[in-house]
């Protein structure tokens, strides 16, 4: 039916926006605290960031 047809094509692009998702495909999250860093210029301000990957994450510390 054409109303099912249309919750399964939303479902499956909430699936595709999922950020387990993204990291599943190869992409990581820098995060600050519970922050996500979404920019270089904010990143320049911080020193200690966390990098989320699909397998765990590691904790990195900016040089400048």
């Amino acid at each position: 039916s054409r109303p099912q047809e249309r919750i399964e094509r939303a479902k499956a692009r909430l699936a595709a926006l999922n950020p387990s998702a993204v990291l599943e495909r190869g992409y990581a999250l820098v995060m600050d605290g519970d922050k996500v860093i979404t920019s270089a210029n904010t990143a320049n301000d911080i020193t200690h960031m966390t990098l989320r990957f699909r397998d765990g994450s590691v904790e990195v510390e900016r040089r400048r």
